[in-house]
C-alpha cells in the first residue's frame, strides 16, 4: 500500500475523476453485493508479448466472492488473510505491473467511484483462471489517514 503526493492538481473532466475510500466492511460489503465494480490498471494487455497499454483499462463484470470462497480458491497459492479479499472472472484477471491498481465500485447514490481494494496479486495469466486479489482498502483506512495528515503537515 503505498500513498503519493503529486506537484500538479489534476485536471479533472469527463475521463479523469475523483473517487473515494471505502470507509467501512459494511459499506465493502453493500458495494459488492451490488455489483458494479471492475479493476482498472495499466498492466500488460498480452502477456505473452509483454505489451503494455497507453491507456487505463477496465475490467467489468466481476464476480466478488465472500472472504471463504477468495480462500478457498487461493490455497494453491498458501491462502490469503482477512485483509485482502479476491475477484473471479475468467478468463481476465490483472496482469504484470497491475499491481496497485484499482478495485472500484459505483455509489448507486452519487454515481461516484468508490476505491474498494487495491490489486495485490493474481494467478498466472496463461491459467485463465481470472483470479486476482486484493488489499482491502478499509483496514488501511486509518494508515492512509495518518500518511496524508503527515503529508499535509509537511507543506
Amino acid at each position: 500500500m503505498a500513498v503519493l503526493r503529486v506537484d500538479k492538481d489534476f485536471a479533472f473532466n469527463r475521463y479523469v475523476q475523483p473517487a473515494t475510500l471505502v470507509r467501512t466492511r459494511d459499506e465493502e460489503r453493500r458495494l459488492r453485493k451490488i455489483g458494479d465494480c471492475a479493476m482498472v490498471g495499466f498492466g500488460c494487455t498480452n502477456y505473452e508479448e509483454k505489451t503494455f497499454p497507453k491507456r487505463l483499462q477496465k475490467i467489468e463484470g466481476l464476480t466478488l466472492p465472500n472472504y471463504q470462497t477468495c480462500n478457498v480458491l487461493a490455497a494453491r497459492v498458501g491462502g490469503m488473510s482477512t485483509s485482502q479479499m479476491c475477484s473471479y472472472n475468467p478468463p481476465k484477471s490483472m496482469c504484470l505491473l497491475d499491481e496497485g491498481g484499482g478495485l472500484v465500485c459505483r455509489n448507486p447514490n452519487t454515481g461516484g467511484q468508490v476505491v474498494i481494494g487495491v490489486a495485490s496479486y493474481f494467478r498466472t495469466p496463461t491459467e485463465k483462471l481470472g483470479l486476482t486479489y486484493y488489499s482491502r482498502v478499509y483496514r488501511f483506512r486509518k494508515w492512509i489517514s495518518r500518511v496524508v495528515d503527515r503529508l499535509e503537515e509537511g507543506q
